[in-house]
């Protein structure tokens, strides 16, 4: 038979229970504390994003407004500003590359780049006790039925020289275009046709002018090798460093620069051909900038297709 609690012991379980529920409601009161400055540090977050955004917000409506302020106030100008009767024209594309001097600065550019390939590979075979067979070439051309892709700047020489030549005739451009069109419908593997500017003795009629493409190319093995239709035929061949690779880009970007051009990340290059033909129909228009910014990016991709082993006909 169990004894009933003492007064003490009954006091000293009182005072226990009150303890803990002490402890428990000091606890519970942290908790709802902690709990109300995680949900005040959360609504402050919520205000501040909502007043940045409102702030951005603001900053676009009153760019916009800005923007379309100063456009009416330059067109009321335009509208107001009588024309001008001694107003100079436009230049054309062959006009603005003589008066700023980039055709000079880039036939300069073309034929220095072909000199250091030139010596870079000389270089090495000297250190290797080679002999570049090139120089002494009587073989067909293999060399010159290749697909081969150029910078603007690299054909504004060649389009210079056929003018001064007179060999800009519709009979040229004809050509110029189905060769384009041909280039940019194969892929580099499959691409098997003669250069364009070949003469009737197969040399080169552009060679003082021809483009970093063609004269980074050199052999060691015999020439005849590199037009031999014989699937054992090994040529032995040498191209300049990797970092004369990207010097064409970095000419071509700064030839757009100067020549006030409309840039993006799609530079003016494309098929030999096809940019010599641009260059041809842009000589004598006063908008070249719009002709060029309009159709060179297009075939640009085309033949960027091409030359990644895709042929056009299968696509």
């Amino acid at each position: 038979m169990s004894r009933l609690p003492t007064p003490a012991s009954d006091r000293t379980s009182r005072w226990h229970l009150m303890l803990v529920a002490n402890v428990d409601l000091r606890h519970a009161r942290a908790m709802s504390r902690r709990d109300d400055a995680k949900e005040r540090l959360r609504r402050e977050r919520e205000e501040l994003e909502l007043r940045k955004k409102a702030e951005r917000e603001a900053r676009r409506e009153a760019q916009r407004q800005s923007s379309l302020a100063g456009a009416t106030a330059a067109a009321e100008r335009r509208a107001s500003t009588p024309p001008s009767p001694m107003a100079e024209p436009q230049p054309t594309f062959g006009e603005m590359l003589a008066a700023t001097g980039l055709l000079k600065n880039a036939s300069i550019a073309t034929r220095q780049l072909n000199d250091v390939h030139a010596k870079e590979v000389a270089n090495y075979a000297r250190a290797k006790l080679k002999v570049i067979s090139c120089t002494s070439c009587a073989a067909p051309k293999g060399c010159c039925r290749i697909s081969v892709g150029v910078q603007l700047y690299e054909a504004v020489p060649i389009a210079a020289r056929l003018i001064g030549e007179g060999r800009d005739t519709p009979e040229l451009r004809a050509i110029l275009e189905a060769a384009a069109t041909s280039m940019e419908m194969t892929s580099r593997s499959d691409y098997d046709a003669p250069c364009v500017f070949l003469d009737s003795a197969e040399r080169c009629s552009v060679y003082e002018d021809r483009p970093s493409e063609c004269g980074k190319h050199f052999v060691f093995s015999d020439p005849a090798l590199c037009s031999s239709s014989d699937p054992d035929a090994r040529v032995e061949g040498v191209l300049p460093p990797p970092e004369l690779a990207i010097r064409p880009f970095e000419l071509e970007k700064r030839f757009s620069v100067e020549a006030r051009l409309h840039t993006s990340d799609q530079p003016y290059h494309g098929a030999l051909p096809r940019m010599v033909l641009v260059c041809l129909e842009a000589w004598n228009r006063r908008d070249y900038v719009e002709f060029l910014a309009r159709k060179v990016p297009k075939l640009s991709r085309r033949f960027d297709i091409a030359i990644g082993g895709v042929s056009r006909a299968l696509l």
